[in-house]
């Protein structure tokens, strides 16, 4: 069975190196209303995508540093997977490319699904 990637078609290209909601989404979301909206500096050490990687691959308690930022209804590593594999590939950035294809072996069908996208897009960036 072939399964489609998390996001495809214009999405991924549209949300650029996005990881989860805008400040303003978090801000007005009912789930998020005691979450503060970081200030973009706080979390860059965070979401170095290499390592926000491994700490979705470890699971929600690697994530757990993330909680007072995003709030714990984000704190899904499928979802995260996806959007970091969606982030690498829009970075343009060839070096990404062995991390995607780690991703692409990955037992979730939609994490794999969604490397792949971004590993052949990745590829054909650079021909």
């Amino acid at each position: 069975m072939n399964t489609p990637p998390f996001l495809d078609g214009a999405l991924p290209i549209k949300i650029g190196n996005r990881l989860y909601g805008c400040g303003s989404c978090q801000a007005v979301c009912p789930m998020q209303t005691a979450t503060p909206v970081p200030h973009p500096g706080e979390l860059k050490e965070l979401l170095y995508l290499p390592a926000f990687t491994e700490a979705c691959l470890a699971g929600k308690k690697a994530l757990a540093p993330l909680l007072p930022y995003i709030g714990a209804n984000y704190i899904r590593p499928v979802r995260f997977l996806c959007l970091a594999a969606v982030a690498m590939q829009n970075t343009g950035d060839q070096s990404y490319l062995p991390l995607l294809e780690h991703l692409c072996s990955y037992r979730e069908p939609r994490v794999r699904a969604q490397a792949e996208w971004a590993a052949e897009r990745l590829r054909r960036l650079h021909g």
